[in-house]
């Protein structure tokens, strides 16, 4: 029986070279800990989309840490000073482009504890992207 050459690389690299995997990483934020960035994108968004209407809003006291860590982890990695302490979460439409190539997404903001009280979008993909690549390098 002869094996298809992408089944053959991956049987190749999981085996023979050390070290190797094809098996994601797993990610860990506050208390949780993903099997992949897939999955903990999924939750991210299910965040999002639950709270994506509400005006006072990421309300769970769990959640909110939650994305108080991602956000923290996020900004650590990256090596940016935030204006302040992340206080409040917010699903949000945000205005992505002008003219016939804009639109709006759904997106996060954070808020935070400074005077002025600052809010600023952040990319929850690229958050947990960079949390991930972080930790794979720690964990090397």
């Amino acid at each position: 029986m002869k094996l298809p050459l992408r089944r053959l690389s991956r049987f190749f690299y999981r085996y023979f070279l050390p070290g190797a995997s094809t098996m994601p990483n797993p990610i860990a934020i506050d208390s949780r800990i993903f099997t992949s960035q897939k999955a903990a994108g999924e939750y991210v968004y299910y965040l999002r989309d639950k709270y994506a209407h509400m005006d006072n809003g990421v309300t769970d006291p769990e959640e909110c840490e939650f994305l108080k860590e991602l956000y923290t982890k996020y900004c650590e990695y990256d090596n940016w000073e935030a204006p302040g302490k992340p206080v409040a979460f917010f699903s949000r439409y945000i205005r992505r482009g002008q003219g016939a190539a804009g639109g709006t997404s759904v997106g996060f903001v954070v808020k935070f504890d400074d005077n002025d009280g600052t809010e600023l979008e952040f990319s929850a993909k690229k958050a947990i992207q960079l949390v991930a690549a972080a930790q794979k390098t720690m964990s090397l």
